[in-house]
């Protein structure tokens, strides 16, 4: 289920344009392979909103994907890194 564009431009009109341009120091966002709870389309949608963003205020931005087994068809997470990446990425080092 992707956000609506309305209820993404409100979020803009409330924080971003009201944001200090000191503030805009890097978009960092991490995502994980089988994320079952915010799939790639939703991910992808928040990326071009942080590009088009990022672009107004030059700011740099990094995206990364952990994991290396896409979400399989049943749609869940069965064999790579999901949805609490900052918990799984613990259990996946040595």
């Amino acid at each position: 289920m992707a956000a609506q564009a309305t209820y993404l431009e409100a979020i803009y009109r409330e924080t971003i344009r009201r944001m200090p341009i000191g503030a805009w120091i890097g978009i960092v966002e991490l995502n994980s392979i089988q994320d079952m709870i915010w799939p790639k389309p939703d991910q992808r949608q928040v990326e071009s909103a942080l590009e088009a963003t990022a672009g107004r205020h030059i700011t740099p931005g990094i995206y990364k994907t952990y994991g290396r087994i896409s979400l399989l068809a049943s749609g869940r997470q069965e064999s790579d890194l999901g949805h609490n990446l900052q918990w799984e990425v613990a259990a996946q080092v040595p």
